[in-house]
């Protein structure tokens, strides 16, 4: 089992260490390959994604872009900047919006509208939203809603650059490093004893190694952007997942022998 999940890691950073090339190379040619958005309620928007050289890495306008998938996600550069212009049909006044982030929400506001406006647009440093370098495919959502009208629209994004050194890569290296000596140390071990052998089990110890594998391998298919999450479910999923086999392995797992101490000589 523990040789199964190396070699699944390997895998990971060889598959993450693809994907990254992919998206640079995606990149180049932001005019040819739109990214996708699905916008309901009748509003329209536009936005531009630059890199930290001023050069043009994404575009989405809607209506008229393609379906939101991960494939067709919009590329943000963690030091670029941002572009955007949005309208609605009417003015929506006294509204309340909010963005979620996989099926988390993570800002919302609202305001009165009292000059009525219809339009809105903007330009933003994406620098100030990152507290640290991060990575990885997201799935964002958000809606605004309130007199006179509502929309809501989804897109997938992708913050590019490499992973390596990153505060979730070094986290999630170091949980699976953990997670697999944990399992790798403390397997069910035989005891020789005089009158007879024992079995000493560690149920507890293989749930903690699978707990940390889980949430060590969530963290690197996020960074290296193949995971794509829609909500929080199938994280949970793949923690309590490598949570139960831990247990079964610290339990059931081939046992180790263990031999006794030399009897001490007598005085």
């Amino acid at each position: 089992v523990v040789v199964i999940l190396v070699l699944e890691l390997v895998v990971l950073l060889i598959l993450g260490a693809l994907t990254t090339n992919a998206a640079s190379i995606t990149g180049k040619n932001a005019a040819a390959h739109p990214a996708g958005l699905d916008l309901r309620g009748g509003c329209t928007g536009t936005g531009q994604s630059f890199d930290r050289h001023g050069v043009l890495i994404g575009e989405v306008t809607a209506p008229g872009s393609p379906k939101a998938s991960p494939s067709r996600a919009l590329l943000i550069d963690p030091k670029g900047r941002v572009q955007y212009r949005g309208g609605s049909l009417g003015p929506i006044t006294n509204h309340h919006w909010s963005v979620s982030v996989v099926g988390v929400k993570a800002k919302s506001g609202g305001s009165a509208n009292t000059r009525k406006l219809t339009t809105t647009s903007g330009s933003q440093n994406t620098s100030g939203y990152f507290p640290f370098k991060v990575t990885g495919l997201y799935y964002v959502s958000g809606g605004i809603a309130g007199t006179g009208g509502a929309c809501r629209g989804d897109m997938w994004v992708k913050i590019t650059g490499s992973p390596v050194g990153t505060a979730p890569w070094i986290i999630g290296l170091v949980l699976v490093v953990i997670g697999l000596l944990l399992i790798l140390l403390l397997r069910p071990r035989i005891v020789r004893a005089a009158e007879a052998d024992r079995i000493r089990r560690h149920p507890i110890t293989g749930f903690v190694a699978g707990l940390l594998i889980g949430i060590g391998v969530n963290l690197l298919l996020i960074v290296y952007s193949i995971a794509a999450y829609r909500t929080v479910g199938p994280a949970i999923v793949i923690v309590v997942g490598m949570a139960v086999i831990g247990v079964v392995i610290g339990t059931f797992g081939p046992p180790r022998v263990r031999l006794p101490r030399p009897p001490r000589p007598p005085h």
